[in-house]
């Protein structure tokens, strides 16, 4: 049952593709969806929840039982402080400064602009 509904969900999207704005909703999705500024809020957030959330020591016990050893304690500092700074510093100047228009290119003579929400 997932799968069809994974597969109808595909399916209905590359009809988009297929559109006239075909090229404009591809855009979207190949700037927003796996770029590199989402990325590093997913890895922001993902730190913070592990390490404040659901406990760093609690997250060095389960990966000690999962690997057989315990890791160093170095990485809980990664965890709750290194990696959602160096994350935090790396968005914050791409949050600042307003992202670049997304255009398309009509003929090779002009150029049409689209929206940027």
């Amino acid at each position: 049952m997932t799968c069809y509904h994974t597969y109808d969900l595909l399916c209905s999207h590359m009809y988009d593709l297929l559109s006239r704005g075909g090229v404009y909703v591809f855009q979207l999705f190949d700037y927003y969806s796996a770029s590199g500024l989402t990325l590093l809020w997913q890895a922001f957030w993902e730190c913070v929840v592990i390490a404040w959330v659901y406990g760093a020591d609690r997250f060095l016990d389960d990966v000690a039982r999962m690997i057989g050893y315990p890791p160093s304690s170095y990485m809980k500092w990664c965890w709750s402080y290194v990696t959602p700074a160096v994350c935090a510093v790396s968005c914050a100047p791409r949050v600042v400064v307003a992202p670049p228009r997304l255009t398309v290119p009509l003929s090779s003579s002009r150029r049409c602009s689209c929206s940027t929400w």
